[in-house]
């Protein structure tokens, strides 16, 4: 048991020494990943949303008496999908902005340990 501690120990120094940039950069992919998989979740729902709400409209359209009903019928769906499109563009922007203000934490190190951040700090 104690030999699994230390090996455990060993591996965590061995972490925080060795490599760091393969630290950030598997950080950098999880948090990609995750972007990834909520656009991709939240692009699916605005689409199956708006497939509906299209379906709903053609089946409407049908049953319109006169000319002036299907006009006030598709201004209407217009309005709506113009608000619908404005609400998801505000969605996909809060979903890219909750990875903006995810922590940087473990990108923290990288440029104070870098042999040349001196230089770079005197240079911004």
């Amino acid at each position: 048991m104690q030999q699994n501690s230390e090996t455990q120990e060993q591996q965590g120094s061995l972490h925080q020494t060795f490599m760091p940039e393969l630290g950030a950069s598997k950080w950098g992919v999880e948090h990609g990943l995750k972007l990834f998989y909520a656009l991709q979740s939240e692009a699916l729902r605005f689409a199956t949303k708006r497939a509906h709400q299209n379906f709903e409209f053609m089946w409407c359209l049908t049953c319109c008496a006169n000319a002036q009903e299907a006009l006030k019928l598709q201004q209407q769906w217009c309005s709506d999908t113009a608000a619908d499109y404005g609400e998801e563009c505000g969605r996909m922007a809060g979903l890219g902005t909750d990875l903006a203000t995810a922590s940087f934490h473990p990108l923290k190190g990288l440029t104070c340990n870098h042999p040349r951040a001196p230089e770079m700090k005197r240079a911004a």
